[in-house]
């Protein structure tokens, strides 16, 4: 399984089908030739998808670039997940 939740995050299952593995696309800069690259990064394999969606809640809480300060921010980074994710499942279903 193969589910591209947006531009940054997707969620695949490992081969033996057991866990879903959060993947994060990230931007870095090479070193040797000093040109941006997109790498994957694993944040974490969870047995539930429940559990993958906690975690990628505070990934990406944890994660921001922006100040996180208020009880208001979080609930828009909740809500922006939130839609994301309701797109995703949306597009499995077209």
């Amino acid at each position: 399984m193969k589910l591209r939740i947006n531009d940054t995050y997707r969620i695949e299952s490992d081969s033996a089908c057991l866990n879903y593995i959060l993947i994060q696309n990230k931007a870095i800069v090479d070193k040797e030739t000093e040109l941006e690259k997109n790498i994957d990064v694993t944040i974490g394999y969870y047995g539930r998808i429940s559990s993958l969606v906690n975690g990628l809640v505070e990934h990406r809480i944890k994660c921001t670039n922006d100040e996180v300060d208020t009880l208001k921010t979080i609930v828009s980074i909740v809500d922006e997940l939130g839609k994301d994710l309701q797109q995703a499942i949306d597009s499995l279903n077209n």
